[in-house]
């Protein structure tokens, strides 16, 4: 008895929005990973070392390490993990979605589109989960 694989192809267009999206989380995880040295994202939220309640300085580069995992599963051969983080990113970017980051909604709703069976089922999902947080 051997046991077949199914390996589901699904397309290059899939494959290069996959590879805008983990291009972005890379570039995002180096800027968190190197964030104790640079202190660029605590410049963008006003943060000092001497204020009381700031983000601890091992958040930023923990979140780096974490993004860097995201982009790297990215690219699995599990579809319900590439689902995932499709879902990750909708949830995740809805408040700006009127400004640059949006759209990675509108990738990862098109990968979620290609990877998923049904077109309505994909539409009213997205837009379900993007009206919660509107």
């Amino acid at each position: 008895m051997s046991t077949t694989v199914n390996i589901v192809d699904y397309g290059s267009i899939d494959f290069a929005l996959r590879v805008i999206e983990s291009i972005a989380f890379i570039s995002l995880s180096i800027v968190a990973i190197t964030e104790p040295c640079t202190g660029y994202l605590r410049g963008i939220f006003n943060e000092s070392n001497e204020s009381v309640g700031d983000i601890p300085i091992w958040f930023w580069p923990s979140c780096g390490i974490l993004i860097a995992m995201v982009a790297i599963a990215n690219f699995s051969s599990n579809n319900s993990v590439v689902l995932v983080i499709q879902f990750f990113i909708i949830v995740s970017h809805p408040r700006v979605s009127r400004s640059e980051p949006g759209i990675f909604v509108i990738i990862a709703c098109g990968v979620a589109l290609i990877r998923m069976d049904s077109f309505l089922l994909t539409l009213i999902g997205t837009c379900g989960i993007i009206s919660l947080f509107l």
